[in-house]
């Protein structure tokens, strides 16, 4: 079993190295105490592949509106 974050708050979720989103520390010691130790936890910084993971399917207009989302957030 496992738990998908989707975050785009790097500073309290984990750090992205080319493309890849890693939990930090905090949050996976947080995540043991509170869920579970057995679990793995998996963060996306885009919600689309979030959803692809669970094999849902999320079109090529879906994904550039969620950039241009994520564009005009920052």
């Amino acid at each position: 079993m496992m738990a998908v974050v989707r975050n785009r708050r790097a500073m309290i979720t984990g750090a992205q190295l080319d493309g890849h989103s890693y939990v930090n520390d905090h949050l996976r010691h947080e995540f043991s105490q509170r869920v579970s130790k057995k679990r793995k936890l998996l963060l996306y910084s885009r919600l689309a592949e979030a959803l692809k993971h669970f094999a849902v399917h999320v079109t090529r207009d879906e994904e550039v509106e969620e950039e241009a989302m994520i564009r005009s957030a920052t």
